[in-house]
């Protein structure tokens, strides 16, 4: 649950042989720098902050794109993955087009989850002005905490990392 929440995807799980002859997983720097503690609480608070914009009366549409997109794209946790094996077998089409549902979904996630984050973000904020906080510095503290936790996040994109390193020439 946790990996498909924090949309880490399959390929961090790949091996790859190196130019000196070596095995080693496809996306070192990135499954290194994701699976660390930090990245997972950065990861979390973003979906916490996100959780807020479920309350969110225009975000409902989003909210339920981006269940149908967590069932399809979370098909290895335990009672979801024998709901979409029995989707599979049960209409051969959809097993064939939905063989790989990572590459079809992570995408629908991904804008669900941030257009959920932003409405959250707006209903954080709300609270703020409602118990007279100043709104000016409750939203430059969201504004840090967010910008803070997403440049973290894509760290090993500004470090180089950005494509696999063996598809360098």
């Amino acid at each position: 649950v946790l990996n498909t929440v924090l949309l880490r995807g399959f390929n961090l799980d790949f091996f790859d042989i190196s130019l000196e002859g070596v095995f080693g997983f496809f996306m070192a720097p990135w499954r290194a720098h994701l699976f660390s503690p930090g990245v997972t609480v950065a990861g979390l608070a973003l979906v916490t902050m996100m959780v807020y914009g479920v309350f969110s009366r225009r975000a409902r549409p989003f909210f339920f794109v981006g269940i149908v997109a967590f069932i399809a794209r979370g098909n290895d946790i335990p009672v979801i993955a024998q709901l979409t094996q029995w989707v599979r077998t049960a209409v051969p089409v959809l097993g064939e087009a939905y063989r790989f549902p990572f590459t079809k979904f992570s995408l629908l996630l991904a804008c669900s989850m941030s257009i959920l984050l932003t409405h959250g973000v707006a209903q954080i904020l709300e609270k703020f002005q409602k118990i007279s906080t100043p709104i000016k510095s409750g939203s430059i503290c969201i504004f840090i905490l967010l910008f803070t936790c997403i440049i973290y996040i894509g760290l090993p994109a500004f470090t180089g990392n950005f494509l696999y390193a063996n598809l360098r020439i």
